[in-house]
């Protein structure tokens, strides 16, 4: 074999033993467990993780080169280049995953208690947004949504019969319509994107997921991820 069929094998064996590490890690698998499970159990609890039929293939190509060879250094078989490329990605979307804060860093857009609705509807008009964490000065209450804004406005007028005075009426009184069920999570900067994926996909009440430096609360706002996002990054 030739020194770059050799570099191509090393190179493959190398990507394939990392990527068996990092999932055994992820999953918290101390005891034996035979590759193909080891994928199979990893894919059902992260369902936007698409390699599995990759890596089965590759498993059973990474079988053949390390056992069937004539002696040391004389594999019946080498991957190619393209396929070690593949491997090594697939490695790295694992080890190095892109992060909530490479994501969904930017300013978040937040509201306080004395906030009236009238301007929690500017808001909307002129940022286009319909999330908005609401704040008792520095202390998080919980997130506003506009779909909450609707129905306290609907179930108000139609219990009332009467109009609502947009100016009056403020942010604290409305996110009672919001507290019947959490809306929102908090995760930190270095969170992959793929658990907030998941996040989403478990939660279906779930509206926004906010970011801060280690996932408290009390932390300030680094950035935000919505259902829109989870809808782009299905896109991509």
């Amino acid at each position: 074999m030739s020194n770059k069929e050799n570099d191509l094998v090393e190179r493959f064996v190398a990507a394939f033993n990392s990527v068996d590490k990092v999932l055994r890690a992820r999953l918290g698998v101390e005891r034996p467990m035979p590759f193909p499970a080891l994928i199979r159990e990893y894919s059902k609890k992260n369902r936007y993780w698409k390699r599995e039929d990759d890596m089965r293939r590759f498993a059973d190509l990474r079988n053949f080169v390390i056992h069937e060879r004539v002696k040391a250094y004389q594999h019946l078989a080498v991957p190619s280049e393209q396929v070690v490329k593949q491997i090594e990605d697939i490695n790295r979307e694992l080890s190095q995953p892109e992060t909530a804060f490479q994501r969904f860093q930017r300013p978040v857009e937040t509201i306080q208690v004395d906030s009236s609705l009238a301007e929690v509807f500017k808001l909307i008009h002129q940022r286009d947004y319909s999330q908005f964490p609401l704040y008792s000065g520095d202390s998080f209450l919980g997130l506003l949504t506009e779909n909450g804004i609707i129905r306290w406005l609907a179930q108000h007028v139609s219990n009332k019969l009467s109009l609502v005075d947009l100016e009056e009426v403020k942010a604290d009184v409305v996110i009672r319509e919001e507290e019947a069920k959490t809306n929102y999570a908090f995760v930190s900067r270095d969170t992959p994107v793929w658990e907030v994926r998941n996040l989403f996909a478990e939660r279906v009440v779930l509206e926004a997921v906010l970011l801060t430096h280690s996932g408290k609360s009390t932390e300030a706002l680094l950035g935000v991820a919505t259902r829109w996002d989870m809808l782009q990054l299905s896109l991509e």
